[in-house]
């Protein structure tokens, strides 16, 4: 039989735990490749449009993520009632808000790492552009 601590620290990993990097991780790898477009027009259209949808489902991963992590403490607590003590209890009530607030604060996280892996791409773009402008003119003039 686990204790409360066992419980409370092993369902912080479950079956969704994969979800929410994995959809960051492939996010920034598609802002990368999306980087090799050369009409500014699509590639910035595509970035937003991969930044929205990968978003959106990074939150829902967590949410997944938090709920399943939740629903595994219950389904263990609704046993253990009698053992548990008032801190223990109190923590199954008070941290419930994790469950509204904890996926909105994983998207705004993910949505901040596609906002800043397209920023530094960008710059990355304008530095690479500037070198081979001057090197284009260092060229001419020789």
């Amino acid at each position: 039989m686990q204790t409360f601590e066992q419980i409370w620290e092993s369902s912080r990993t479950n079956s969704w735990s994969w979800g929410y990097p994995t959809v960051v991780i492939i996010g920034v790898l598609l802002l990368i490749v999306s980087s090799c477009i050369r009409s500014p027009a699509w590639r910035r259209s595509l970035k937003v449009l991969i930044s929205i949808v990968l978003t959106i489902l990074a939150t829902e991963f967590a949410g997944r993520e938090i709920s399943e992590k939740w629903r595994l403490r219950q389904d263990w607590a609704a046993g253990q009632r009698e053992q548990l003590t008032p801190a223990q209890q109190d923590a199954l009530i008070s941290d419930g808000a994790n469950l509204t607030i904890g996926p909105l604060a994983a998207g705004v996280q993910a949505g901040f790492v596609f906002l800043c892996t397209g920023v530094v791409l960008y710059i990355l773009r304008l530095i690479a552009l500037r070198i081979s402008t001057s090197e284009a003119e260092v060229s001419e003039t020789y």
